[in-house]
């Protein structure tokens, strides 16, 4: 069964839990705004992490937005 992102925000937050949602390219409309928005904007937040398993190096960067403007209606839970 495929993951469809709106969907499961809505499940997310029907069961009064919070979330993060990882965009990749996957998402091209919305990785494209949300570019765009840290482009144009400070992160109010980012927390950088490298990790090391076997030969393999991953990093991740979580950045937080206080506020993103223009976001389709249907991403519910999302306050711009």
């Amino acid at each position: 069964m495929p993951c469809i992102p709106k969907k499961t925000v809505e499940q997310i937050i029907g069961s009064g839990n919070d979330f993060v949602i990882a965009v990749k390219g996957n998402q091209p409309k919305l990785f494209a705004h949300l570019k765009t928005q840290f482009e144009q904007h400070e992160a109010q937040s980012v927390d950088d992490q490298t990790e090391q398993t076997r030969n393999r190096m991953t990093q991740r960067t979580v950045s937080v937005l206080d506020t993103v403007a223009g976001l389709d209606a249907t991403w519910v839970g999302v306050s711009a």
